[in-house]
């Protein structure tokens, strides 16, 4: 009874996780949409990946009604598979691009929308059809409808990501060894400016006033009144 109750909490749980995950991604490509200032490559990015993530989410989300037969959860399977892969590819396309804006400051003119969607969804086409074709049951179980553990299936989605994991992580060196160069470049020259207004003015005529400065203005004012005093006399 113990076990019933807490797989019903846990399957309550996980349904309200993911609707509410649904909500906030499609509010997210919404916005990613329609608003013109957020328009641009980078967050053309997010929007794919917020597109590709929504549907992961849906996808899981109808997955795990009971309802349905073996066709819907193959297709179901295909279709967690493909947007997974497609979710991780353009985290690592995100990655890349924010590693080019660093270096070239300016997106180039060879980097544009329609590669990113090449390489950010038909890669993972090419991988799942891949798949399919190596094994064609793979796809769905009569627990899951997710990716076969047999003959080594689930290697299909896990050596991509783990493949863009690893890129990812040496994106993220090399991303932190460019800005640590940028700033060890700016050091310098703020340290050679402080210098310069700290120095004291040097030359004829720039010599600093010595004392308190209320002091040299008042002796100043005595000066002048002095001057005033004999030119009336």
């Amino acid at each position: 009874m113990g076990e019933l109750e807490d797989h019903w909490l846990l399957d309550a749980v996980t349904r309200a996780a993911l609707a509410l995950s649904v909500l906030a991604l499609a509010a997210a490509a919404v916005t990613f949409a329609l608003v013109r200032a957020l328009r641009g490559l980078r967050n053309s990015v997010h929007l794919q990946l917020s597109l590709s993530l929504l549907v992961a989410h849906a996808a899981f989300l109808l997955g795990m009604e009971p309802s349905h037969g073996q066709a819907s959860c193959v297709a179901v399977a295909v279709v967690l598979h493909f947007s997974l892969l497609a979710a991780f590819s353009w985290m690592l396309l995100e990655g890349l691009l924010l590693l080019v804006l660093l270096v070239l400051v300016f997106v180039p003119a060879w980097l544009r929308l329609r590669h990113l969607l090449l390489l950010g969804y038909g890669l993972p086409a090419l991988t799942v059809a891949t798949a399919a074709a190596a094994n064609p049951g793979g796809y769905g179980t009569a627990r899951y409808c997710w990716l076969s553990l047999e003959r080594g299936f689930r290697w299909s989605f896990q050596g991509p990501v783990c493949v863009i994991i690893a890129v990812n992580a040496v994106v993220l060196v090399i991303t932190f060894w460019k800005l640590v160069q940028k700033f060890n470049d700016i050091n310098p020259n703020m340290g050679h400016l402080q210098k310069m207004r700290s120095a004291p003015p040097t030359g004829p005529g720039c010599a600093a006033p010595r004392g308190d400065p209320l002091e040299v203005t008042s002796s100043s004012s005595n000066t002048g009144n002095t001057r005033v005093s004999r030119n009336q006399l």
